[in-house]
């Protein structure tokens, strides 16, 4: 539950960052931006941590998550299947 919860701060500070930056009316003022930004950066202090001591990109720890692809999968399923799978066929015959 606490990982759900840091990998949404993450989303959710990334988010805001974008928004900053995007904002045409801070764009012009400097002060402003930088102002807002360290409120931003106040509000996600774990999230940030978590990003500088990880030292892995949002797709590594996303990918972490579910480590299951298809191929992944497949190998799993060839690997029961030349393990216990013939086997089990014998028994059956």
């Amino acid at each position: 539950m606490i990982h759900r919860d840091l990998t949404s701060q993450r989303r959710d500070f990334l988010r805001a960052i974008g928004k900053l930056a995007n904002d045409p009316e801070i764009k012009s003022e400097q002060l402003k931006l930088e102002g807002k930004l360290v409120n931003v950066m106040r509000n996600y202090k774990d999230a940030i941590s978590s990003f500088l001591n990880n030292e892995k990109t949002f797709e590594e720890l996303e990918k972490e998550k579910n480590p299951w692809t298809f191929l992944n999968s497949m190998f799993f399923c060839g690997t029961i299947y030349t393990t216990i799978g013939e086997h089990m066929s014998i028994i059956f015959i």
